[in-house]
């Protein structure tokens, strides 16, 4: 834990990429409602192959450090290498923190991509993002396949299995609230509590370009019931396997707030660091400052995308593209235009990278763990 401690501090003090989603794969062998980068995936999948092991490795050779690392997509698990991607993030970016999210289609994998990483990756945090949004046969109407509840529950049983020896592995649940499971968010939050009380639970609100469209089609008030619900059954039930235990009540709080404020305020939420603290780089080579802004085209003159570069065409120099004039414009866009969204990864990251909210937040998590409100 201290070398992962030290890693992220350098990160943080420093002021690099605190968190980098790296898009693997376009491809998917789901079909959710209310999956929001569809469009942009079949669009990049069309055009160009997604990054090799190869280019990956060159991206890491110049890129600033990583704090924490999401290997997205598209469906990670139909790459074979994520192990190796990891490995390079872990050499080359002194990357400590990785997350996978994954649909739990593919169960089976979990073993072999989990002893390779611990192999490659020493000291390393590996936490698999797993969904859950609905109980049994809503779940599987939600994401489009049959029997992915059961292969979910199969999927958490393996890793369960795992953490007996690999005690840096973790996993957490999430929800995407949307129309398809707004009446059942109380029987999803029950069904993680009673089922899995240790293991870190959360909900994100449905955003973006999705599937189909009605899946937004929810009253404000929903997210903030929901919230409601979830403090109410969470407040006596402290997570303790996550390695940021001491934080977690007190970010989930801040995060819920800002999410709620987000809802009806267009702006100037929370000041956010997209671009600065947090990047995404798609498998095509497309740089963004977030999943939000994509290539949403601008009324401005000088910003027409927020898209601030692409790798391959810049001889895989990431460090180069966040020093460019375009790199500088979007970010002078985003801080000028007081851009925020409900976004729980750009919150988050923006929370902590102010030394005063990031007080805030731990102050709230030792609180909530001494029994103090």
């Amino acid at each position: 834990m201290l070398d992962a401690a030290f890693q992220y501090s350098g990160v943080y003090l420093t002021g690099q990429i605190l968190y980098l989603i790296l898009y693997v794969t376009s491809r998917c062998n789901s079909r959710c409602k209310m999956c929001f980068s569809w469009r942009g995936m079949e669009e990049r999948r069309k055009c160009s192959p997604a990054l090799s092991l190869e280019e990956i490795d060159k991206i890491t050779q110049h890129s600033p450090a990583v704090g924490q690392l999401t290997l997205s997509g598209g469906e990670p698990f139909l790459r074979d290498d994520l192990p190796e991607i990891c490995q390079l993030f872990y050499k080359n970016t002194h990357t400590r923190f990785f997350t996978i999210p994954t649909n739990c289609l593919l169960p089976e994998k979990f073993e072999v991509i989990v002893s390779s990483f611990y192999k490659r990756c020493h000291n390393g945090y590996l936490n698999f993002c797993l969904p859950i949004d609905g109980v049994g046969t809503l779940h599987d109407e939600i994401r489009g396949v049959k029997g992915n509840f059961e292969k979910l529950i199969e999927s958490i049983k393996v890793i369960q299995q795992m953490q007996h020896v690999h005690k840096r592995l973790t996993f957490n649940l999430n929800t995407v609230l949307s129309k398809y499971n707004k009446n059942a968010i109380r029987e999803i939050i029950d069904y993680a509590i009673s089922n899995y009380p240790d293991i870190p639970y959360g909900f994100a609100l449905v955003r973006g370009d999705t599937r189909l469209e009605d899946a937004k089609v929810l009253p404000e008030s929903a997210y903030n019931e929901a919230c409601e619900y979830y403090r109410s059954k969470y407040r006596h039930n402290p997570i303790r396997k996550a390695p940021y235990s001491m934080v977690q009540k007190g970010i989930v709080r801040m995060v819920q707030d800002k999410v709620s404020k987000s809802i009806t305020n267009a702006s100037g939420v929370f000041r956010c660091r997209a671009g600065d603290r947090m990047l995404v780089i798609y498998e095509n080579g497309d740089v963004s400052p977030c999943e939000i802004l994509g290539n949403r085209l601008y009324n401005n003159a000088n910003v027409t995308s927020a898209t601030l570069g692409n790798l391959r065409d810049s001889s895989y120099n990431l460090k180069g593209i966040l020093k460019s004039g375009k790199a500088k414009l979007v970010l002078e866009h985003i801080r000028n235009t007081g851009c925020s969204c409900t976004w729980e990864c750009a919150i988050f990251n923006s929370l902590i990278s102010n030394p005063i909210s990031l007080t805030k937040i731990i102050a709230k998590g030792v609180l909530s763990k001494t029994g103090h409100r």
